[in-house]
């Protein structure tokens, strides 16, 4: 290109436009399923240095793309035959003195390099590339890599065999680089005028219907014209590149085909990161919701121990009840009556007051303690499964990092292995054995410490009851005496009793109260310890195996917003770029 195309406010642009796509590239390198994106921006970036404007000629092999770039360049400057025959990328490059004897790039294997007067113009260089489904796999890659440095590229297909499948798909691809594309129709000398019409409106319709194009159309044949025959068809694709090289110069053309090129591949590093964002959110959300749940366990667990504690209070307080209704019956004053045993008293208190009351006790708390452990075993097989799924589902997320997704999977494989170890504390019935134990010594010192207080106010409630020798048999020979002086006797130790027998039974009632208050308090002191250790442990254990994927997630959003917020930055700049190339004509 001549150096006038590279003066001025142009040149100064080329430069800003070089620059901003080597920092885009190199922010696109970050990120793993865009690196290719940011290698192929720093080959664009290496072009605009040497501001050739890219012509890039792709087809099938045997189409004829070597034959149309001879006829082209008006003359057989590249080989052709009826076999595959380029093997490696043919970049011919304007210049005033035709170069004939290919050299190789040092910089880029596989790429020859010719120079050629005719080549559109100055500044414009011709690229003929290995044909596709060609024999040498590894050259249409090259060829495939290439495309994205391209400013134009004209699409060679054959009059007989118009679109094979991998036509539509270098077609697919060139669009999804935002390349400009022209179709040359060759080898029409084939077809008659009708089939030739035929064929033109078959591949208007295909390629508008499968791939969303409407490209330009020209019918030529190369090999008429580069035997020195008149051809319509390539004149006018001459005339139609040289009137739009003349209305926006080469240096221009290239820049504005390139921020096409630029900016579409930013918009697909942004949208990569955004489903990325969007993903990581989705599994803070799965994590909120898996920690919410914890946290309603836990609450769960409280609930349960407070419904526990009213059954076992209702118990202890009926318990109380028939206690005292034992007393008032048992120990009330009845002088003449005769004296209840005392063995036959603890077995009607024990019959009659505690009862099944205590088994109905350590029952209730043996449900609380069995329902809790089944609760949390459940909780974290149910935890297991809810992180296996985020397993699966993050497996199936393949527009993760690589990088990322291992870190991923490791915390919820850890999180699994922390799960798992939580049931086992549940399932080896060590928890249920040692609180099972706590509750039977809690009720056995209950039951003795409940006759024991009440076997000694009984005793002292016997020694009231007890007919005195002054009216028993023993008395008779002197009953009237007795009678006589019995009578005051009797009623001043009546008196005496009945006092001493309120007092015991006012004792008996408070040791029973007592007692009844002391079993309460243990149970409810035992369960509530209870409850809260495992409340605890769920929470903590929760916590230790979310605060890794939390930190993760953290982490990897953070990193990814300040990959969006470069990449907006990016954005901006180009922008401010493509207005700087968008006038659309030149003096």
């Amino acid at each position: 290109m001549n150096d006038k195309a590279l003066e001025g406010p142009l040149a100064a642009t080329r430069v800003r436009f070089s620059r901003a796509l080597y920092e885009l590239a190199e922010t696109l390198k970050e990120l793993e399923d865009s690196r290719e994106d940011g290698r192929r921006l720093q080959e664009i970036a290496s072009d605009l240095e040497e501001m050739f404007f890219l012509i890039v000629v792709i087809g099938e092999y045997n189409v004829g793309k070597s034959t149309f770039v001879n006829a082209w360049l008006g003359e057989a400057l590249l080989e052709t035959g009826i076999t595959p025959t380029t093997e490696a990328i043919e970049l011919i490059r304007y210049r005033e003195e035709a170069q004939r004897r290919p050299q190789q790039s040092p910089q880029q294997p596989g790429i020859r390099i010719w120079a050629h007067p005719h080549t559109g113009g100055k500044g414009v260089a011709l690229v003929d590339t290995p044909g596709s489904g060609s024999v040498f796999r590894q050259h249409e890659a090259l060829a495939r890599s290439f495309l994205h440095r391209s400013d134009l590229v004209l699409f060679v297909l054959s009059a007989k065999r118009a679109l094979a499948e991998t036509e539509r798909l270098y077609l697919e691809l060139a669009r999804d680089y935002g390349k400009k594309v022209i179709l040359v129709l060759n080898q029409i000398d084939l077809l008659e005028a009708a089939e030739l019409e035929q064929v033109r409106r078959f591949i208007h319709q295909q390629v508008q219907e499968l791939l969303d194009l409407r490209p330009l159309l020209f019918a030529v044949s190369a090999g008429k014209a580069l035997a020195g025959e008149k051809e319509p068809g390539l004149d006018a694709l001459r005339a139609h590149l040289r009137a739009s090289l003349n209305e926006v110069s080469p240096a221009r053309q290239k820049q504005l085909a390139q921020m096409e090129t630029a900016q579409r591949t930013l918009m697909e590093a942004q949208a990569s990161v955004q489903r990325r964002l969007e993903s990581l959110r989705q599994d803070r959300g799965e994590a909120e919701g898996v920690q919410q749940e914890l946290r309603e366990n836990a609450d769960e667990l409280e609930q349960n121990l407070q419904r526990t504690l009213q059954e076992i209070e209702q118990a202890i307080a009926a318990l109380g009840r028939r206690g005292q209704e034992f007393i008032d019956r048992e120990l009330a004053f009845r002088p003449f009556r005769r004296a209840p045993r005392y063995g036959k008293l603890q077995e009607t208190f024990a019959q009659e007051v505690l009862g099944e009351t205590l088994v109905e006790i350590r029952k209730t708390a043996e449900r609380y303690l069995n329902r809790l452990v089944d609760h949390n075993r459940a909780y974290w097989q149910e935890m297991q499964e809810r992180l296996r799924s985020m397993l699966e589902v993050l497996g199936k997320e393949s527009h993760l990092d690589a990088a990322l997704y291992a870190e991923q999977r490791e915390d919820l494989q850890q999180a699994i292995r922390h799960a798992e170890r939580q049931e086992k504390h549940y399932a080896d019935g060590a928890l249920v054995a040692e609180m099972q134990l706590q509750f039977s010594q809690n009720l056995t010192r209950l039951r003795y410490g409940a006759l024991a207080g009440l076997s000694g106010w009984l005793s002292l409630a016997l020694a009231f009851l007890a007919p005195g020798p002054l009216v028993g048999v023993a008395a008779a020979p002197l009953a009237l005496p007795a009678a006589i002086i019995g009578a005051p006797l009797a009623a001043v130790g009546s008196v005496y009793a009945w006092r001493h027998l309120r007092r015991i039974r006012k004792e008996s009632q408070g040791e029973l109260q007592e007692a009844s208050a002391a079993l309460l308090r243990v149970y409810r002191e035992s369960l509530t310890q209870l409850c809260q250790t495992e409340r605890r442990r769920l929470l903590q254990n929760g916590e230790e195996l979310l605060r890794p994927l939390f930190t993760r997630l953290t982490g990897q959003e953070e990193s990814l917003e300040q990959q969006a917020a470069r990449l907006a930055a990016h954005r901006n700049e180009l922008a401010e770029i493509q207005l700087e190339l968008s006038p659309v004509s030149e003096h």
